[in-house]
């Protein structure tokens, strides 16, 4: 049974076993947490199962473990459009199996950019502190700053990133939810950082790289004078993941999986362009009133 079969079981059946025998971290925080909170709130997944086709495999030439992969396919659900995905595969030593680490989604009529290929069909895995537009190890803490500005809405000055779809409306997005909560005397506070997670990096045809970077954020959306986040037995308001109860704030953790075309050095700056972005909550909590 490959990658697809077992990923559509586990998220019909909610079934975390058969999902963990295809995950690794952080993908596999994100994804059983997806199912626990299906399963909790007496929800199915309606995305699945999903169909995948136009599927492409791009294998960097690597000497040891451990080695990673790229994939992008036309992904179909029964519930949502196609989508252009992309993921990641990583293999820790010899006697372990292939499994997802990473994954997103492509920004609506981004193409993917040609990945560059040798004689034999292999990609070219680039190092992290390649001397590209901005080194690829430096992007994760790049989008950190990015979302850290989430107070203002507006990018932060002497950003590298292009603004886009994704770059300048994630920010209005957790800007508006700001001004929401404040409205009511309350106030969402964020906290990013980057994680000790690898880079994934494959050179592109023309010179940069395809660059794969995982973050991590807290969220803490506090509740006005005295009003409280009301979590009903359904789970329905707030997801699974949060018991029911009465609450005063709430904190949710998520991964960030953000896909970024890092252009070659001498490219003006502002040069990197998000191509895709997926992030997932694997934990919430909250403070009771």
């Amino acid at each position: 049974m490959d990658f697809r079969e077992k990923d559509n079981k586990a998220n019909v059946d909610l079934d975390k076993g058969v999902e963990q025998s295809v995950d690794a971290a952080p993908a596999l925080q994100v994804d059983v947490a997806g199912i626990e909170d299906t399963k909790l709130s007496g929800s199915t997944n309606s995305l699945y199962p999903v169909t995948s086709t136009d599927v492409a495999v791009y294998v960097p030439s690597q000497a040891a473990y451990p080695g990673f992969f790229m994939v992008s396919a036309t992904d179909t659900s029964p519930t949502a459009s196609p989508l252009q995905d992309g993921y990641v595969f990583r293999k820790e030593n010899e006697s372990d199996s292939w499994k997802q680490t990473a994954y997103w989604s492509f920004i609506s009529n981004t193409p993917l950019p040609k990945i560059a290929l040798d004689a034999f069909g292999y990609a070219t895995a680039v190092d992290a502190e390649a001397p590209l537009a901005t080194p690829p190890s430096k992007i994760g803490q790049a989008y950190v700053d990015l979302l850290g500005a989430y107070t203002t809405g507006q990018l932060p000055a002497g950003s590298p990133f292009v603004s886009n779809t994704d770059t300048a409306g994630v920010l209005k997005r957790l800007h508006d939810k700001l001004a929401a909560a404040k409205a009511k005397g309350g106030n969402v506070q964020r906290t990013m950082k980057t994680t000790a997670q690898p880079v994934y990096a494959l050179q592109v045809e023309g010179g940069g790289a395809l660059v794969i970077s995982i973050d991590e954020g807290t969220e803490i959306t506090t509740a006005g004078p005295g009003l409280v986040f009301i979590q009903d037995s359904s789970r329905k308001g707030f997801g699974g993941l949060l018991p029911p109860g009465d609450y005063t704030s709430t904190t949710s953790h998520s991964f960030y999986f953000l896909a970024t075309v890092d252009p070659p050095a001498n490219t003006p700056a502002p040069a990197l362009n998000v191509l895709g972005l997926f992030s997932g909550r694997d934990t919430y909590t909250g403070k009771k009133a």
